[in-house]
């Protein structure tokens, strides 16, 4: 009898942490499939915070840094930078207020293609001659 004692006790002690195991790994995965259904359903991000991203937008002068800069003020974005000689512009934002195709598309109204996205043709038609990159007529930059 105290073999069996012995051994249900032994064997208890050998599958508890297993058990013990199987069961924190069974809630986890319940958590994380309830939070992805629950950021499906909402459109929002399991991750929120500070994100800087980089991005081609075509432009020229002084004059598409500022109007490429002010464009990206909106709530959320912290800061702004584009370089004309490298056609790119950093972001850094709060991705729990804004998003990237907000902002792309804030920059997009403003006449400037953005990576992914075509600038609006009416507002593209209403920058001054140099900040009009298609065309090439830039002839100071």
């Amino acid at each position: 009898m105290k073999k069996i004692h012995f051994i249900v006790a032994l064997l208890a002690t050998l599958l508890a942490p297993n058990f013990l195991f199987a069961q924190a790994t069974i809630a986890t995965t319940k958590a994380a499939t309830t939070a992805n259904v629950n950021d499906q359903k909402t459109g929002t991000k399991p991750t929120k915070g500070i994100e800087t991203v980089s991005f081609n937008v075509s432009g020229n002068c002084g004059m598409c840094k500022r109007r490429i800069e002010e464009a990206c003020v909106l709530p959320g974005v912290k800061a702004a930078t584009w370089n004309a000689e490298t056609q790119l512009l950093s972001v850094k934002f709060d991705n729990a207020r804004t998003d990237l195709v907000k902002i792309k598309t804030r920059i997009a109204k403003a006449g400037h293609d953005v990576e992914g996205m075509a600038s609006d043709e009416k507002a593209y038609k209403k920058l001054p001659a140099c900040c009009q990159y298609r065309e090439g007529k830039c002839t100071t930059h």
